[in-house]
């Protein structure tokens, strides 16, 4: 919700606990260095240390041990994903056979489930994304080729012709991910969907509350879902290129 503070409580709670359990008392000498610790605090952070709030589990037990008391209901999360892959593929006009399926479903819910992650799933993330575009790739090919009929008005069509501004088409891998970016971001609802179902375990009182109240309670709602419910445990980035004549010394950070 634009202009919404809530999602800022979350994020200073969280550099708060990193600049106090990481950056506290240290003096990083590279940015390699730098690099490996962090990396290795994200991974402590997520998958060992324990937190009050999560009822004295890590992030990662508390995330599965929540999705696990969903598999009892109609709407499990993989059936969510793949209602909202369907769907996506639908839309945006890209054919796939029912075989496959649970096949695309599975690959690109790893893409949005392994960003954070460090080692194999990060590796079975980046995999699965070049697999998926080596097909839509392909079928881009075929469009453009003429082997493939598709409506003028789909997204996959309109992918295969947009060209830049200097009147050429895009390049094969780049359209592909461009197409990418719509399935993925659809499929990753699904998250979303089960977090409402969890949010109404846990609160029932709210069921009668959205029957009974207008849209607005909906959108309050909702957006109190993903501040509740974060997307990602915790995620990191660094910067590809610091300018000469920075010194990198944390101790500093406030």
């Amino acid at each position: 919700m634009k202009g919404c503070p809530y999602d800022n409580a979350v994020a200073e709670a969280t550099f708060k606990i990193i600049k106090t359990e990481f950056v506290n008392g240290r003096n990083f000498t590279s940015l390699e260095e730098l690099t490996r610790e962090l990396q290795d605090y994200v991974h402590w952070f997520n998958h060992l240390r324990i937190h009050g709030t999560l009822e004295y589990m890590n992030p990662i037990q508390y995330k599965m041990k929540h999705l696990k008391k969903l598999s009892s209901l109609v709407l499990t999360y993989q059936e969510a994903q793949e209602i909202m892959c369907r769907t996506a593929c639908q839309w945006a006009g890209v054919p796939i056979q029912e075989g496959k399926v649970r096949e695309l479903t599975k690959d690109l819910g790893a893409m949005f489930e392994s960003p954070a992650a460090i080692g194999p799933n990060h590796w079975l993330g980046r995999n699965t994304r070049n697999r998926v575009g080596k097909w839509i790739g392909e079928l881009i090919d075929e469009v453009r080729n003429g082997n493939m009929n598709v409506p003028t008005n789909i997204i996959l069509y309109r992918f295969t012709q947009y060209r830049d501004l200097e009147g050429n088409l895009l390049d094969t891998n780049t359209a592909a991910v461009e197409v990418i970016n719509i399935l993925r971001p659809i499929v990753a609802i699904a998250i979303f969907i089960n977090f409402i179902m969890l949010s109404l375990h846990h609160f029932p009182e709210e069921k009668g509350k959205l029957k009974s109240r207008d849209e607005e309670y909906a959108q309050i709602f909702i957006q109190e879902v993903r501040r509740f419910y974060p997307f990602f445990p915790f995620v990191t980035a660094l910067v590809k290129r610091i300018s000469l004549g920075i010194t990198i010394n944390l101790r500093k950070v406030h």
